[in-house]
């Protein structure tokens, strides 16, 4: 099953995209931000999203969600990166931070444990039915034993967040 993230977008997609990012800049979300980051959102939003370089790329049909994704995760890095180190927080925390936001603005989410919560049960009703022939379970009431299904909700959430 092919993952949301590597479908193509369209032009309304952007647009929809572009607006999300603009509402908020313009703090019209509830998601929480410090400035390095609103900074690395007005970046990614002006040389990015509004490049007429990714409108002909989003117009051809060469240009993913995924793609985006990865753009401001190579953007940001450099960033993160030369921000100074804060005790008890590292660097890799701030990332994984700032990109779960950014998939909050990308997906139009107001907050990313909204988010979290929405796909883990899609993901489990979606996929648990096709995990029971490799279980040896069958649809019966019996349920798939709780670690074993709590391993697949964490290994599956993050597979839709990480590009393989």
């Amino acid at each position: 099953v092919p993952s949301s993230c590597s479908l193509q977008i369209s032009k309304q997609q952007l647009q929809t995209v572009k607006d999300r990012f603009q509402a908020f800049l313009n703090g019209e979300t509830q998601i929480v931000a410090d400035e390095a980051f609103m900074n690395a959102v007005q970046s990614y939003y002006e040389v990015f999203l509004k490049s007429d370089r990714v409108a002909r790329m989003v117009q051809s049909g060469g240009c993913s969600a995924n793609d985006s994704r990865e753009v401001f995760k190579k953007h940001i890095e450099k960033r993160v990166r030369s921000l100074p180190e804060i005790d008890g927080l590292s660097k890799e925390t701030v990332l994984s931070s700032w990109m779960a936001k950014f998939d909050a603005i990308y997906r139009g989410e107001e907050d990313p444990r909204k988010q979290q919560a929405r796909m883990t049960a899609s993901c489990t009703m979606q996929y648990v039915p096709s995990l029971l022939p490799i279980t040896g379970l069958s649809h019966s009431p019996t349920p798939l034993p709780s670690v074993a299904l709590s391993l697949f909700l964490i290994v599956h959430s993050l597979s839709c967040f990480i590009p393989v």
